[in-house]
């Protein structure tokens, strides 16, 4: 079986290249989607050749780090020089859309994507997803659109404790106190997507072809009354949801991906679904055994090991003890 991983050749797809070659020998190849300039990639009739290899000769074509981006609105980029960013995001947009057509041409031709761009452009329009799953009988919190206050009012008035995200393209839920919510949602800005934060255990469903391999619950870090890290550790997919998976996978099209869920008695509410997901995050012992675990069903094999279930502190990125005294004393000066 042959796999090529598209994607920017870090460390962990360097691990998933060893981790399949480890059960299959020379299966899998790394192409470089930064494509430097040392790099020829050209479509034909009959090939698509990368490096002068064939990919429509591949069994699996693994997407990792492409994604969809606005092709009107410039994505910031570290280390940029703006005073000709035309010219860096022209050539970027150039890459974005040659390597869509090369993904899009693929999959015509009958290679299997995981994930094709058409599920990267579903998964972009995130309120418009997240309504389709509700139609279609998941469990969606309530999700409002607005860019409208007294809107944003009527919506939240009874709701305890809110969050907010863009309703487009690659964001993460945050918490919104009301302050904050004066200040994103405003008829001078764009929309943003609103909705309650509910009460449960937070879960991050990592699955692939309709079938999960990883599920992860965490306890959020807290200020008081004594300061604690965020907490992690490794669950059974609740079987309710495991059942949903095959037929949330069919409707957006995400073949790998994260689901973002919180618990709710016997309940579950979908938040976000991830189609490009990002795990050098987590605990070394749980991003060891999704590598390994990703390896084995890319080449339709199970999973042997058991998920790591040990609670595991994850250090905070920020000294929070340290911002809140400072939050303190600035408070303190205008009280």
């Amino acid at each position: 079986m042959k796999i090529a991983l598209i994607t920017n050749n870090n460390r962990d797809m360097k691990a998933l290249q060893a981790s399949i070659n480890d059960i299959e020998p020379e299966s899998a190849y790394i192409f470089d989607i930064s494509l430097p300039e040392t790099d020829a990639v050209s479509i034909g009739d009959s090939s698509i050749l990368w490096n002068e290899i064939d990919l429509t000769g591949f069994d699996v074509v693994f997407n990792h780090t492409f994604h969809y981006e606005n092709p009107v609105i410039p994505t910031p980029l570290l280390n940029t020089d703006w005073t000709v960013w035309q010219a860096d995001y022209i050539i970027r947009q150039q890459k974005q859309s040659f390597l869509y057509s090369i993904l899009q041409e693929l999959n015509r031709r009958g290679v299997e994507i995981i994930n094709p761009p058409d599920a990267h452009l579903k998964n972009f329009m995130k309120f418009s997803l997240l309504d389709e799953l509700r139609r279609y009988g998941f469990s969606v919190p309530e999700i409002v659109c607005t860019n409208d206050t007294e809107r944003a009012d009527e919506f939240t008035q009874q709701k305890e404790s809110l969050l907010w995200r863009p309703p487009c393209g690659r964001a993460a839920w945050q918490l919104c106190l009301k302050k904050q919510r004066n200040d994103v949602v405003s008829v001078y800005k764009p929309p943003v997507l609103l909705t309650e934060l509910l009460e449960g255990p937070i879960l991050r469903i990592y699955f692939i072809q309709e079938k999960p391999l990883l599920v992860l619950c965490k306890k959020s870090p807290q200020c008081t009354p004594l300061e604690s890290f965020e907490v992690i550790w490794g669950v059974e997919c609740p079987e309710k949801l495991a059942m949903e998976i095959a037929r949330l996978s069919e409707i957006t099209g995400v073949k790998w991906g994260q689901l973002f869920v919180i618990l709710k008695g016997e309940d579950y509410f979908i938040y976000d679904i991830e189609t490009d997901p990002i795990y050098n995050w987590m605990p070394e012992v749980y991003r060891d055994f999704l590598t390994k675990a990703l390896a084995a069903r890319l080449l339709n094999r199970d999973v042997e090991e058991k998920c790591p279930q040990k609670p595991i502190e994850r250090t905070s990125l920020l000294l929070r003890r340290m911002l809140k005294i400072l939050f303190d004393f600035e408070q303190s000066k205008y009280s």
